[in-house]
């Protein structure tokens, strides 16, 4: 049986997003029950997604506009970069009816037990359901996140962008996966992975190249780190990484550290995600992504 899937995602800016849905498409371990859009310009953001999908020829697949207004009345209005290759004319299919909120509500509800929220982005949409839906705590399988850095004193960016969010996740109870710098970082493409993406010239291979293009901004020499397609491959291969059980607290402060994860004592609330085989990720990556175009023969 196929692990129903939503991504959470703030595609359109770094080019990881893109890549983690596809990834995500062309996993056939993997069903795809909606995809999310959040932070700043959802409504780019969500163009950008139902595009992608029309190109992989998946229009079953249901998007639903977000949350793009931090807890904290945070906002971003920056055009993200890679909606340019979205016409503003472009005929897609709709968005969904619900807004991301209440769509992850309705299908947690559907099929208890049975989801897996992968988001990839700022944790508002997250969050806010959890708020909204005290049973979600009950009904959700899970939650594999890409965010979040222990190994340094930083902010990672997801949960920079809405602490506030972060904080009601790791809190929730919810059973949590953290990918975060710890691992990706050790995820760059090379150059020479990178032209097997570039060199692929199947519609989809095309579509991924553009977005690489506008990404890298005529800096060739840009490689793309696999921040969010290793988020993917870890509900489809669990051990590509290693985890441990860490008790995990976001800064929700004004100081200098508001955005830390932080490993604290007291009760584990994430598999912190320590070690990864990036070479083995990497070769899963690609060869996937550079497949055929659909590897579903029962799309639904």
């Amino acid at each position: 049986m196929r692990q129903k899937i939503i991504i959470d995602t703030d595609i359109g800016d770094d080019i990881d997003d893109a890549l983690a849905i596809a990834l995500a498409l062309k996993s056939p371990e993997l069903e795809i029950a909606g995809i999310t859009t959040v932070w700043g310009r959802v409504d780019l953001r969500t163009r950008l997604a139902l595009k992608l999908l029309q190109v992989f020829n998946r229009p079953d697949i249901p998007v639903a506009t977000g949350t793009g207004i931090a807890l904290c009345g945070r906002q971003d209005t920056h055009i993200p970069s890679q909606t340019q290759i979205v016409g503003p004319e472009e005929k897609l299919q709709p968005r969904a009816e619900q807004d991301a909120v209440d769509f992850i509500i309705s299908m947690v509800k559907t099929h208890p037990k049975e989801i897996l929220l992968l988001p990839i982005g700022a944790l508002t949409n997250v969050a806010s359901a959890i708020s909204k839906e005290p049973h979600l705590k009950r009904d959700l399988k899970g939650i594999v996140l890409m965010g979040g850095v222990i190994g340094e004193k930083m902010a990672e960016y997801n949960i920079s962008c809405d602490p506030e969010a972060a904080d009601i996740v790791f809190s929730s109870g919810i059973p949590i996966k953290m990918i975060g710098l710890d691992v990706t970082m050790k995820c760059r493409l090379t150059g020479d992975e990178l032209s097997r993406i570039l060199k692929d010239k199947k519609t989809t291979g095309r579509f991924l190249s553009e977005l690489i293009y506008i990404w890298q901004g005529g800096n060739p020499q840009a490689y793309p780190v696999l921040h969010d397609p290793l988020a993917v491959a870890t509900v489809i291969d669990p051990a590509i990484v290693k985890t441990e059980r860490k008790a995990i607290e976001v800064d929700i402060g004004s100081g200098a550290e508001r955005g830390f994860t932080k490993v604290v004592s007291g009760e584990p609330n994430a598999e912190v995600a320590v070690e990864v085989e990036r070479d083995r990720f990497v070769s899963m990556f690609l060869e996937r992504i550079t497949q055929g175009q659909s590897s579903f023969s029962d799309k639904k």
